[in-house]
């Protein structure tokens, strides 16, 4: 966000511009087991939506993008095989 503020004035004198805002999922439905998590999603989520509306009139845009829970290792072994969570595809190197 102080990134975004500091660069607002080198971004409002381009002929088209956009701000980049990773979001996720969980901003709109949050989880019990990742609160803090969830929570500072959210408060993205906010704040792109805050953001968009007071540059509605530039050529600023704002994009959040809330990528898919996936199947990774990242929130543990049984993310991996989640029948919820996407499945990746298998890498083409051997």
């Amino acid at each position: 966000m102080r990134l975004t503020t500091a660069l607002m004035p080198h971004l409002l004198k381009q002929r088209s511009a956009g701000i980049l805002i990773v979001s996720s999922g969980l901003a709109f439905v949050p989880s019990a087991f990742v609160p803090t998590y969830s929570a500072t999603k959210a408060a993205l989520h906010s704040y792109a939506q805050s953001l968009r509306f007071q540059l509605k009139d530039t050529r600023l845009r704002v994009i959040e993008i809330a990528p898919p829970y996936v199947q990774t290792e990242l929130g543990g072994k049984s993310q991996v095989t989640d029948p919820n969570a996407m499945p990746l595809g298998t890498s083409s190197r051997k």
